[in-house]
């Protein structure tokens, strides 16, 4: 009987521990800041107003952001490292417990999960607050689209996730750090992922 309680929290497990991965590393400073007598040539960052990926993605980059130079599935906004603000996009393997997931379930887990790595990580307890997490599309792929936010230290935190179930799983995280609004921007771009 035990068992039975215990397999649907373990197939939450692989999704739990990517969701985990990009949001505790998504505001953690990427690159030192340049110093005022670089380049553009040795600049953190190259423009690029659609992103595409031999991985098999595209989507639009809100106005003025960039790729980064050290990570082509990391994107930064104009003003980094200012602003610490990204988006960062992640494809592993296909994920076979995908539609199965109980979104409930996803959603106690990950808040819980989160806070307590955070608290680990940042030696403070973190509250994270859920703001949605539920199944939608992408395309017509398969998708779960989550959006939380919590403070850590004097920052502000919010995320919007989308976790797409195609070929392979394609996990796209836009994270606003600090004072910025940048949602409306993050949704929009959001809007414009391509699979395949």
């Amino acid at each position: 009987m035990k068992s039975k309680h215990l397999r649907p929290r373990l197939q939450l497990l692989p999704l739990l521990a990517l969701l985990l991965v990009l949001c505790l590393t998504a505001c953690t400073p990427q690159a030192s800041p340049a110093s005022q007598d670089e380049t553009p040539e040795s600049s953190p960052a190259q423009e690029s107003q659609e992103p595409s990926s031999p991985q098999g993605y595209t989507f639009d980059l809100p106005d003025g952001w960039q790729v980064s130079q050290d990570n082509d599935s990391l994107f930064l906004p104009p003003d980094y490292p200012e602003n610490a603000s990204s988006i960062n996009v992640v494809v592993s393997e296909k994920d076979p417990s995908f539609s199965s997931y109980d979104i409930d379930a996803l959603s106690q887990a990950f808040q819980t999960q989160l806070e307590a790595s955070y608290a680990d990580t940042f030696n403070e307890a973190v509250e994270v607050t859920i703001e949605t997490c539920a199944f939608t599309t992408v395309g017509e792929l398969p998708a779960i689209r989550l959006v939380h936010s919590c403070t850590v230290g004097t920052v502000a935190l919010r995320q919007l996730q989308y976790v797409v179930d195609g070929d392979q799983t394609y996990t796209f995280t836009f994270t606003q750090c600090g004072d910025v609004d940048l949602f409306d921007a993050f949704e929009a771009s959001a809007a414009t992922i391509q699979i395949g």
